[in-house]
């Protein structure tokens, strides 16, 4: 997570760890008030729950401009990518006041949410929708999955390493092949641009698909893999392996 976002005030929000440009601003009521019935994040309206497993939670959060979301709580480790950034205002029990900033597009975070039953409500404050994939990871604690090494795939670029997940980011231009790795554990991507992408597994036919930003899917771990941009746009995934 990036830090001193508040300089001397720290606080666990995933959302809030890719924030810019923050400034506190007045609340419009006590953030006490309606917290006191926060739903689940899974029971949330803006939060829509795409896939789930025995594993992990994948959401799609859309928040329209001027929409507020309820007050909910987060229980579980969280991973939040920005498809679409936008202004925002965080409100929270921790808070004393509301967080005003920009979400910035395409940020990773992580935050450890597991039994800490954090509470918070965010209003997209913007002209755009704000556009988030999640997910919680349902284990309290790490399933022991053997995490792949992609260091000699240059491509990737490894941003979050911890006791949970490890997380890379590639970028391809059209027509660029990745060196392939091996994908030890159960993983989730998203796409964050791209059109088209083929990826094959030695010894077996490569599959092309149709892709868009805002797309996921689920990669079960114990695959080598080698993929290509094989559209017509630059390609960037972001793939998060469970520890």
């Amino acid at each position: 997570m990036k830090e001193g976002l508040l300089g001397r005030r720290q606080f666990l929000c995933a959302c809030c760890a890719s924030l810019t440009g923050v400034r506190i601003v007045p609340a419009s009521a006590a953030p006490t008030d309606g917290a006191k019935s926060a739903v689940p994040a899974n029971n949330e309206p803006h939060h829509h729950v795409v896939l789930q497993n025995g594993l992990v939670r994948v959401y799609r959060v859309m928040i329209p401009p001027g929409a507020s979301t309820l007050w909910h709580e987060h229980n579980f480790d969280f991973i939040v990518l920005a498809v679409n950034g936008t202004k925002v205002q965080v409100e929270a029990p921790a808070f004393q006041q509301a967080i005003a900033a920009t979400m910035v597009t395409g940020a990773l975070t992580y935050t450890d949410y597991a039994g800490k039953h954090f509470i918070h409500r965010i209003t997209n404050t913007d002209v755009a929708v704000n556009h988030q994939l999640c997910f919680e990871i349902i284990p309290g604690s790490a399933g022991g999955f053997d995490i792949g090494d992609r260091s000699k795939a240059p491509q990737y670029t490894l941003e979050i390493d911890n006791a949970r997940i490890r997380a890379w980011r590639i970028r391809l231009a059209p027509g660029d092949i990745a060196d392939a790795i091996t994908q030890q554990a159960p993983a989730v991507r998203f796409v964050l641009s791209g059109d088209r992408i083929a990826e094959g597994d030695f010894g077996r036919t490569v599959k092309e698909t149709a892709i868009h930003a805002g797309d996921y899917a689920w990669l079960p771990g114990g695959a080598i893999r080698a993929i290509s941009n094989a559209g017509s746009s630059p390609l960037e995934l972001i793939e998060v392996e469970l520890k």
